[in-house]
């Protein structure tokens, strides 16, 4: 078993003491439970979206520093602002005004999730994985045989 030693702030600490008999308790709950919530989350957007779409949306995120406080919340300002100021939308051929309903219908855990996602895309450490095979689990199911990535 690996030991990692996250940083919270105090409000945090606060809150997992309120809900676990310690706050370590409950913060290695979390981050144990995290994969499994985040795997199935993936499966709850597989076809909800097409390949450009998702295309998209890794261009989008790509640098992008993800901030826990503004979980879920950093995908549609970033997709629209990208649609308004750089024409994004044309570059992947995607009508903006759908993909952006399609992001508006998500909860906000499914956008932190796919936040996520994308930001696994362009954290990997050889960059072999090209952007359509890392999109696939995401699109129609074909095969059934398609995994969501970080499972």
């Amino acid at each position: 078993m690996k030991q990692v030693s996250p940083k919270i702030d105090d409000q945090v600490h606060a809150w997992y003491a309120r809900l676990f008999d310690t706050p370590n308790q409950g913060v290695s709950y979390v981050l144990e439970a995290f994969p499994t919530l985040y795997a199935r989350t993936l499966s709850e957007l597989r076809g909800k979206f097409i390949q450009a779409e998702l295309s998209l949306i890794l261009d989008v995120l790509n640098g992008l520093l993800l901030t826990p406080q503004f979980a879920g919340q950093h995908l549609q300002g970033s997709v629209t602002d990208a649609i308004a100021i750089e024409g994004i939308d044309r570059k992947w051929g995607v009508t903006a005004t759908t993909l952006l309903e399609k992001i508006s219908r998500l909860t906000l855990t499914q956008v932190a999730v796919l936040e996520i996602w994308a930001k696994g895309f362009w954290a990997q450490v050889d960059k072999k994985i090209a952007i359509e095979d890392w999109s696939r689990p995401l699109l129609p199911l074909e095969t059934g045989k398609d995994q969501p990535h970080g499972e």
